[in-house]
């Protein structure tokens, strides 16, 4: 039996790499993302996550704002300025995540380069609603 584009559209699976040391949200996303056409890559480690993004090259990256080892110039928000400025993330969607968000940091997230930044713990409807509005 032959498939049709649209077959194999449906059954594409998207590479979604979570760089996070909250082993709390990593559960979480696992659970939330069980059921769809996500296949999660988890990098709890900052400092090998920019050698990881390169040999995955992921479809989405959620990262969060702040970790050990992302501090200072290696900020989530520093991190996602420099992927945009690389030929190869410059259009590859990234979501900072965030146990505080405000306006300013919305603001910050999208100065930095990020398409959205949503609070932690991040709720699961919210979370496929913009993977989907990403066109992912």
């Amino acid at each position: 039996e032959t498939m049709t584009a649209t077959d194999q559209e449906k059954t594409k699976i998207y590479t979604l790499m979570c760089i996070d040391d909250d082993f709390a949200m990593l559960s979480r996303l696992y659970d939330y993302l069980d059921d769809t056409v996500f296949d999660i890559v988890s990098i709890s480690d900052p400092i090998t996550a920019l050698t990881d993004l390169i040999s995955y090259q992921p479809d989405v990256i959620l990262m969060a704002t702040s970790m050990p080892g992302l501090n200072g110039s290696f900020s989530g928000f520093k991190v996602c300025a420099r992927l945009r400025k690389s030929h190869t993330f410059r259009t590859v969607p990234i979501i900072l995540l965030a146990h505080h968000v405000t306006w300013f940091t919305r603001l910050k997230a999208k100065w930095h380069g990020a398409s959205v930044c949503l609070q932690k713990p991040v709720n699961r409807t919210r979370l496929l609603t913009e993977l989907f509005f990403m066109s992912v």
